[in-house]
């Protein structure tokens, strides 16, 4: 079994990890539209996952105190509020998501009312020090605080699921992406936050594997609102690849000493370099791609509209040679009519000159 210490080292790793990250995903995001609402609220989703990710090492750091307990609640309470924040997300993120009034005020409630549960004395009554850590020990405010999870756990992936089967083919990847890291959060999360401490188990024994979910999370996030605004999956994952081996290799100089940490910092250096050039290299061949595209289009416009004017000629001739052909028809018929009416007096003059002789 791995010591105190040990874990404390790993928390600190993911904590580093996920606020790099978060901070690196929030700035694509909001420079990529920052009018968009989905961006804006984006930035509130992730900063709130992020305190949760924090919530173990700082635990730690703070010791076996009321503070730590003040401070893990604090934790909870903001997860409890980011499930409301995670559904207005969706409901901005994918416009065609029906919007239902009296399930906008059930999302607030629920979210309050966790919020506020979160607080209560008997949700975590006290905490122990283990060799896994911090250990909160829940009373039974957690037969409160975690079934309300459920509602956001359960209404999120249901709406986006009923609006796929609606959506456009080249949509429906944008979709995909948010699902994929839902549930990878609920599979982490939920068992590490969720389903240990509803069934009495130690929290801090499954506390790291809980705390990757919000990476997971706002990661696929992320590329679902840049898949939303049009952006090219090559440049997303070019994007999210170069930062999470840049955040990779920043934060490991921290564990390293001597001479191995300034080779650490010269390789960082390094990466920053080549990492930055390849971001600039994709984008510009993204935007290229997207000028081409744009020619074909009105390439294409143009063409089709030579082809309506062609077609509305044609049938503007066409109408030329019906009309041409019922004068042609109408004239001749006269005339030969004329012809026959000529021959008939004819006859009836030579009938009367001969009936008069």
């Amino acid at each position: 079994m791995l010591n105190e210490v040990s874990y404390l080292t790993y928390y600190q790793i993911l904590t580093f990890f996920s606020l790099g990250l978060g901070i690196y995903l929030s700035i694509l995001v909001y420079s990529a539209n920052p009018k968009a609402p989905a961006n804006r609220i984006f930035i509130l989703f992730t900063f709130l996952a992020l305190i949760w990710s924090t919530g173990p090492y700082v635990g730690n750091l703070i010791g076996v105190s009321q503070w730590s307990i003040i401070y893990l609640k604090f934790c909870y309470a903001l997860a409890a509020l980011n499930g409301y924040i995670g559904y207005l997300l969706i409901t901005r993120l994918f416009p065609k998501i029906p919007k239902y009034r009296s399930l906008d005020i059930t999302a607030l409630i629920f979210g309050l009312l966790d919020f506020l549960f979160a607080f209560l004395p008997f949700f975590i009554k006290n905490i122990e020090l283990t060799s896994w850590g911090i250990n909160p020990i829940f009373g039974t405010g957690r037969f409160l605080y975690f079934p309300t999870i459920v509602f956001f756990v359960v209404i999120v992936p249901y709406l986006i699921i009923k609006t796929y089967r609606r959506a456009p083919p080249m949509e429906r990847s944008q979709y995909s992406y948010f699902l994929s890291g839902f549930f990878l959060f609920v599979i982490t999360a939920g068992v590490g936050n969720v389903l240990a401490p509803l069934l009495g188990y130690s929290a801090s024994k499954y506390w790291l594997i809980g705390c990757f979910g919000p990476v997971f999370l706002i990661s696929f996030a992320a590329m679902a609102v840049f898949r939303g605004q049009a952006f090219e999956v090559k440049s997303i994952l070019t994007d999210l690849l170069v930062g999470i081996f840049g955040i990779t290799l920043l934060i490991l100089p921290l564990f390293l000493t001597g001479p191995m940490r300034i080779l650490g910092l010269l390789l960082f250096s390094f990466f920053i370099i080549i990492g930055y050039s390849l971001i600039q290299y994709t984008h510009r061949e993204v935007r290229q791609k997207e000028i081409l595209e744009e020619r074909v289009k009105e390439r294409t416009k143009e063409l089709e509209t030579a082809k309506d004017i062609a077609e509305g000629r044609a049938k503007e001739i066409e109408k030329r040679k019906e009309d041409l052909e019922k004068f042609y028809k109408l004239t001749v018929g006269r005339e030969l009519r004329m012809i026959e009416l000529k021959k008939q007096i004819k006859e009836l003059e030579e009938k009367t000159k001969r009936e008069s002789q």
